[in-house]
């Protein structure tokens, strides 16, 4: 915010061998690694990092500032809140959403919809305390 407000721009990179779907948006600064997949009709926002072999299908909206981790895989018309990570190999059912400032644990699996600003890991993920610093890392 700081950089845009004294007139920068954001570069947005995308790796050679990702793949981006038709109608894709990809936000200002946003990073897209290698081997990473972006279907048709995704909207990513503003400073997104999509790691390495992270999979995003059909009609999925990541919100700005969120981290996508390598191989997490989003199913179809998932929405994802702002400013939330999401670890790796991390599998989300369709039709989830999962809120703004929330952290997803490495090898979580979601089924359900995980509310804002909490912290949730497990098979099923399960909510286990409040992200109440509204912060990935301290």
């Amino acid at each position: 915010k700081r950089l845009v407000d004294r007139g920068y721009s954001l570069s947005t990179l995308i790796h050679p061998s990702a793949i981006v779907g038709t109608g894709a948006q990809i936000g200002d600064g946003a990073i897209i690694c290698n081997r990473a997949f972006i279907s048709c009709n995704t909207i990513i926002g503003a400073n997104v990092l999509i790691q390495p072999g992270a999979c995003i299908f059909h009609d999925v909206t990541v919100g700005e500032h969120t981290i996508i981790s390598a191989q997490v895989s989003l199913a179809g018309h998932v929405t994802v809140g702002t400013k939330t990570y999401i670890g790796m190999n991390v599998p989300v059912r369709e039709n989830i959403t999962i809120g703004s400032n929330t952290i997803i644990g490495m090898g979580a699996v979601v089924v359900n919809d995980i509310p804002n600003e909490v912290c949730a890991f497990g098979n099923p993920a399960k909510v286990m305390w409040k992200n109440e610093a509204k912060r990935v890392f301290k």
